[in-house]
C-alpha cells in the first residue's frame, strides 16, 4: 500500500466496479493491478487522487478569518492570474521615480549641458536647454499641470448622498496612503499626508452607516524596509481617537493598488451573505483619491468586483481650470502626480492588472 493511503482508500481502489467482470469476460481478481517501474521492476500503481483545480482563495492574501461567518461559503469572484509579482513591484519602485516629468526635465537639462560642453553639439545643447526652460516657464505661468490632472479627477463622480441613504452600502473599501507609518513611529506623531481625506472619509462613512463592514487596505510601499505597515498605524490612531474598530478590518500586506484589489476580493469573499435582498443590492463603496480612482476601479473590474467610486482628496477645482500655480514647486508637484498616474495606468494595462487603458464608470 503506498505511503499516505488509508486502508479504506486502498480497498476501494482494489475493488472492481459492479459488472466489470461480466463485460470483460475475465474472472475477478483480488490482487492489485501492477505496472512497470524503473529497471523493469513491477510496482503497485497508487490510487488516483482528485485535485481541485481552484486555487486557495486566500493563499496569497491575508484576510481576517474572524470576520467569516460559520455559514458563509467562500466563492471565487475573480481570476487569480495574473498575480502581482515582486518583479513588477520592484520595477515600479525603481523606474517609476525616474520617469516622472520633473526628473526627465532635470535629466534633459544635464544632457543639454553635456552637449554644450562638447564643441560639435553645442548648438543642439543650446536648443534643448531653451526648450526645457520654456517648459518650466509654462508649468509656472500656465495651468498645464492642472490640465493633465483634471481628466483623472473628473472621470468618476461622487455618488449622491441621498441615494446612498436610501440604499446603504453593504461594504466599504478604503485604500491606504493617508499616512506615513515609518515617520509616525520615528516621530511619535500621526504623520498624516496630503491624502488624509481617505482616512477622514472612512471615519465619516463609518458613523453614517454604522452597520456596514469596512476594509482599510494599506501595507508598506517601501522597497526594502517592510516593518512599518500603514494599516497597523491607522488602527492605533482610531483607538486613540476613541472610535470603534469592531467593524474595521485592517489589511496590512498590500504594497500597491494591484495587491489592494486582491486583498479586497478575498475580504469580500469572507463576508457573511446579506440577510435581506435589499441589503444585498447595496453598493460596494471604493474610497481613494480622485486622481487615483481610475486605476483603482480598473483593478477591481479586472478582478470581477463591481464597485461604486467614492473619490476624495481632490487637487484641482472645476471652477478654477485657468489658474496658473505661479510657483515652480507647486506646478512640478502637480505635474509629477499626474504623470505618475498616467504612467501607472499604462503599466497596469500592459501587465494585465486592468482591462482598459483609461477605465470608465
Amino acid at each position: 500500500m503506498p505511503y499516505g493511503t488509508t486502508t479504506a482508500q486502498w480497498d476501494d481502489h482494489r475493488a472492481p466496479a459492479a459488472g466489470d467482470e461480466h463485460r470483460s469476460g475475465r474472472q475477478p481478481s483480488s490482487a492489485p493491478r501492477r505496472g512497470r517501474g524503473r529497471g523493469g521492476k513491477r510496482r503497485l500503481r497508487p490510487p488516483a487522487v482528485a485535485v481541485d483545480p481552484r486555487p486557495e482563495w486566500d493563499s496569497d492574501v491575508r484576510c481576517d478569518r474572524r470576520r467569516i461567518a460559520p455559514h458563509a461559503v467562500p466563492f471565487y469572484p475573480f481570476d487569480p492570474s495574473p498575480q502581482p509579482s515582486a518583479l513588477f513591484f520592484g520595477l515600479s519602485k525603481l523606474l517609476g521615480p525616474l520617469l516622472l516629468p520633473s526628473h526627465l526635465i532635470l535629466l534633459g537639462l544635464v544632457g543639454c549641458c553635456g552637449l554644450m560642453i562638447a564643441r560639435r553639439s553645442r548648438r543642439a545643447g543650446q536648443i534643448g536647454a531653451a526648450l526645457l526652460t520654456g517648459l518650466l516657464a509654462a508649468v509656472v505661468l500656465t495651468p498645464v499641470a492642472a490640465w493633465t490632472l483634471a481628466p483623472l479627477e473628473q472621470r468618476f463622480p461622487r455618488p449622491d448622498a441621498e441615494r446612498l441613504d436610501r440604499l446603504p452600502p453593504r461594504a466599504i473599501i478604503v485604500l491606504g496612503g493617508a499616512s506615513d507609518a515609518r515617520l509616525a513611529r520615528e516621530r511619535g506623531d500621526d504623520a498624516l499626508g496630503p491624502a488624509a481625506d481617505r482616512l477622514t472619509a472612512m471615519i465619516a462613512l463609518a458613523r453614517r452607516y454604522p452597520e456596514t463592514a469596512i476594509l482599510y487596505s494599506g501595507g508598506s510601499g517601501r522597497l526594502a524596509d517592510q516593518r512599518d505597515r500603514e494599516a497597523d498605524h491607522v488602527m492605533r490612531l482610531l483607538v486613540r481617537l476613541g472610535l470603534p474598530t469592531d467593524r474595521v478590518t485592517a489589511e496590512r500586506d498590500a504594497r500597491n493598488t494591484a495587491e489592494n484589489g486582491r486583498a479586497a476580493a478575498a475580504w469580500l469573499a469572507g463576508l457573511a451573505p446579506p440577510a435581506t435582498r435589499a441589503e444585498g443590492r447595496g453598493p460596494i463603496l471604493l474610497v481613494t483619491s480622485a486622481f487615483h480612482m481610475p486605476r483603482a476601479v480598473g483593478v477591481m473590474h479586472a478582478l470581477g468586483i463591481t464597485v461604486t467610486a467614492y473619490p476624495v482628496d481632490y487637487r484641482t477645482s472645476p471652477q478654477d481650470k485657468g489658474r496658473a500655480p505661479l510657483h515652480l514647486a507647486e506646478g512640478l508637484a502637480m505635474l509629477d502626480l499626474a504623470g505618475r498616474e498616467w504612467l501607472g495606468l499604462a503599466a497596469y494595462r500592459l501587465a494585465g492588472h486592468t482591462n482598459a487603458w483609461f477605465p470608465a464608470p
